[in-house]
C-alpha cells in the first residue's frame, strides 16, 4: 500500500464512488468532498498528496478552487487534476491557467486517471527529493 491520499472533490455521487473505487484499486487513500467549501475546510487538517477537481461543482467552481489551493502554502505545490464533462478548450485552458497540472475530459477519467495520478506523484516526488539534496 502507497499511503499516499487523493481528495476528490465532485457534487456528483455517483462520480465520488466510482473515483474513490478506481483509485482504492490501485492503493490510494481518497477523501471525498462534494464541495469546493467542504474541501478547502478538510485541508485545514490533512493535506492529501494530490486533488482531482471537478470544474462544475456548486458554489466555488473547480477552477476557483483551484486558484486557491495554488494560493495557499500548504496546498500550493500539491498537484491538482481537473476535470469535466464539458471538455471544452476553454475550461482546459481556464484550469491550466489557475495553476492545474493536468485537465482530463471526464469521458476518459476512468482510463486516464490512474496513469496521470502515477506520473505526477512521481514528479511531485522527484522535486522534492531533489530540494532534499
Amino acid at each position: 500500500m502507497n499511503n499516499k491520499v487523493i481528495m476528490v472533490v465532485d457534487d456528483e455521487a455517483d462520480t465520488l464512488t466510482l473515483l474513490e473505487a478506481t483509485l482504492k484499486q490501485h492503493g490510494f487513500v481518497v477523501m471525498k468532498a462534494q464541495s469546493a467549501g467542504l474541501a478547502l475546510h478538510l485541508v485545514q487538517s490533512l493535506t492529501p498528496n494530490l486533488f482531482v477537481v471537478d470544474v462544475t461543482i456548486p458554489g466555488m467552481d473547480g477552477i476557483q478552487l483551484t486558484r486557491k489551493l495554488r494560493a495557499n502554502p500548504s496546498t500550493a505545490k500539491t498537484p491538482v487534476i481537473v476535470f469535466s464533462a464539458q471538455n471544452t478548450t476553454r475550461d482546459q485552458r481556464d484550469a491550466l491557467d489557475a495553476g492545474a497540472n493536468a485537465f482530463l475530459p471526464k469521458t476518459t477519467l476512468l482510463r486516464s486517471l490512474v496513469p496521470e495520478v502515477l506520473s505526477l506523484l512521481n514528479q511531485s516526488n522527484g522535486r522534492r527529493s531533489q530540494a532534499h539534496s
